[in-house]
């Protein structure tokens, strides 16, 4: 039985969505699901790829177009992404959780270094 999964258009009543929009947009909890606050700060701070941009429609609801294909959406590119990462969290255990951020971690750093070798950054700073 496969499932299907529900989401909401993101509301910005700013510039750009706040951290409590894009809580919404995930159909998370800000209490219940504050240990996975990283999923959504993650969530917030991607990039649309290529050739996707966001902009904001009627009712503060933000719409996402591919410029090469003049598809509109609602939903966020990876939004799908972002929400299983979500609820596999909170379905794993502490020690699984933690893997999984730290492999974020490593992933993200490791994808930026692969943009910008010049101006990379060490994860751990040798002590002086």
């Amino acid at each position: 039985i496969g499932t299907t999964a529900v989401f909401s258009s993101a509301r910005c009543l700013g510039q750009r969505p706040c951290l409590l929009e894009w809580f919404a947009y995930l159909n998370a909890d800000e209490e219940g699901d504050a240990d996975f606050m990283w999923v959504v700060e993650s969530f917030a701070e991607v990039e649309l790829p290529q050739p996707w941009t966001s902009f904001k429609g009627v009712g503060s609801v933000v719409c996402y177009l591919n410029n090469e294909t003049n598809e509109t959406t609602w939903k966020h590119p990876f939004y799908d992404y972002f929400a299983q990462l979500l609820n596999h969290c909170r379905r794993s255990t502490r020690e699984e959780h933690i893997k999984l951020r730290i492999n974020r971690v490593l992933w993200s750093y490791e994808a930026e270094s692969q943009t910008d070798v010049q101006n990379q950054m060490p994860l751990v700073r040798p002590s002086t």
